[in-house]
């Protein structure tokens, strides 16, 4: 097999293996949150991963994906990716957090403001280590 047959092989497997991974402790933690919580809190948590989804969706919108297409990733290119991740990362916090009273009423539930304003964090956490998973990626090529 060629070099670049090669490259391209590991590049998948890797990206496979990570996809599904991270599906694989996604669905484990659904399944001990379920076994944890009470159905009612459950459904409430249930509630909120589309509008999570939707945010964390728009802040992997594709800057990873062209840092690892990329030979080379210069310093620029890292900060670059960073700050524009991190800018819509913080503008979906705040949509979420004065859009949390709004989805309390859409769903009848008051405790969802609470909830949507702590668990949005996680929008900005994985913010912050989508320049290194490129890296990383990148480097494994």
């Amino acid at each position: 097999m060629s070099s670049l047959g090669q490259r391209t092989l590991s590049g998948f497997l890797w990206t496979f293996t990570s996809e599904t991974g991270s599906r694989a402790i996604s669905f484990i933690i659904g399944i001990v949150l379920a076994r944890l919580l009470a159905p009612e809190h459950f459904g409430l948590v249930a509630m909120l991963y589309i509008f999570f989804d939707v945010s964390n969706s728009f802040v992997n919108s594709g800057f990873s994906q062209a840092l690892i297409r990329k030979d080379t990733i210069t310093e620029e290119d890292k900060s670059t990716t960073f700050i524009i991740n991190i800018s819509i990362a913080a503008f979906f916090y705040l949509m979420l957090w004065y859009g949390a009273p709004s989805i309390a009423r859409f769903f009848d539930q008051p405790q969802l403001v609470s909830l949507t304003r702590f668990m949005g964090l996680t929008v900005l956490i994985q913010a912050f280590v989508i320049v290194q998973r490129a890296t990383f990626t990148q480097q494994l090529r």
